[in-house]
C-alpha cells in the first residue's frame, strides 16, 4: 500500500478502517495469507490506524521467507512493515 493519506488526522479514524476492510475483503477473495503494509516511519497517523485495525509491526527477518522476498522487493528506506495474518495455513499448491 503506497501513497495513502487523509486530509486531516481527524478523518483518518473514519476513512482508513473502511479502506483497510475493503482491501482485506479483496485479499480474502484472492486467498491471500497475509497483508503487508509498508508504511513510511513518518506516517504516524497511518501507523496508528494500522495498529488499531489489527496489524502488528514486524521486522523483515521475522516474516516467513516467502513474505520476506515480497517485502524486500518493495521496501523503501524508512519503511516499516505492518503485518496481519488473514489465513492460518500457508498455500503451497496452486488453488
Amino acid at each position: 500500500m503506497r501513497e495513502i493519506w487523509t486530509e486531516s488526522a481527524d478523518a483518518a479514524p473514519i476513512v482508513l478502517p473502511k479502506l483497510f476492510a475493503l482491501i482485506e475483503e479483496e485479499a480474502h477473495e484472492l486467498l491471500c495469507e497475509v497483508m503487508l503494509l509498508l508504511i513510511d516511519e513518518s506516517a504516524l497517523t497511518l501507523s496508528a490506524e494500522a495498529l488499531a485495525f489489527g496489524y502488528a509491526q514486524r521486522d523483515l527477518a521475522s516474516l516467513h521467507p516467502v513474505w520476506q522476498g515480497v517485502a524486500r522487493e518493495r521496501l523503501r528506506p524508512n519503511d516499516q512493515i505492518w503485518f496481519k495474518r488473514l489465513r492460518a495455513e500457508i498455500t503451497t499448491k496452486p488453488v
